[in-house]
């Protein structure tokens, strides 16, 4: 399993190298050596690495043990990945069951990026709350139950290791 250093600097060139893929560029919005130093402290990331590098990340966060909500924070897929045969719904299932195994009940998510809002509703999120904060629409979505997301998507061929 990488240390900290190794997984700090193959986050930060993955986000670096997927920054443009989001409407709103991520650069534009968090400083992405800081937001990855909060992630590697803080949060789950689960990455699909070819050759050494990442093709496909989701972060998370499973530390909420009063409400039991998980909080994904950045989820992505590059081209390379998609071509490869791997999809947001692999990296959907795998937040669900390492977020299920940590006591987690409930799956937020917030979002800018209006494809990732259609995202949100085809994996089963629903709207929680919008607003428009500097003319910029924040979408606030959630899977109320993370066991019926699982059970539901059971017949995923997803493989989970390093948990």
């Amino acid at each position: 399993m990488p240390n900290n250093e190794d997984t700090y600097h193959k986050l930060v060139k993955y986000m670096q190298k997927t920054d443009t893929d989001y409407d709103i560029p991520l650069s534009k919005r968090v400083n992405i050596e800081e937001y990855v130093k909060k992630i590697v402290s803080h949060a789950v990331t689960i990455a699909v690495i070819e050759n050494d590098e990442i093709i496909a990340m989701a972060n998370f966060y499973c530390n909420d043990s009063i409400t039991k909500t998980c909080y994904a924070t950045n989820v992505s897929i590059t081209k390379k990945a998609q071509e490869k045969g791997y999809h947001i719904i692999d990296l959907a299932y795998g937040i669900m069951w390492v977020a299920q195994k940590a006591g987690m009940k409930k799956l937020c998510a917030e979002t800018t990026d209006r494809r990732v809002f259609v995202l949100h509703r085809r994996l089963g999120f629903v709207e929680i709350k919008r607003e428009t904060i500097n003319g910029v629409i924040h979408y606030y979505d959630c899977i109320e139950d993370i066991d019926a997301w699982l059970k539901k998507y059971s017949s995923l061929q997803v493989t989970i290791l390093n948990v």
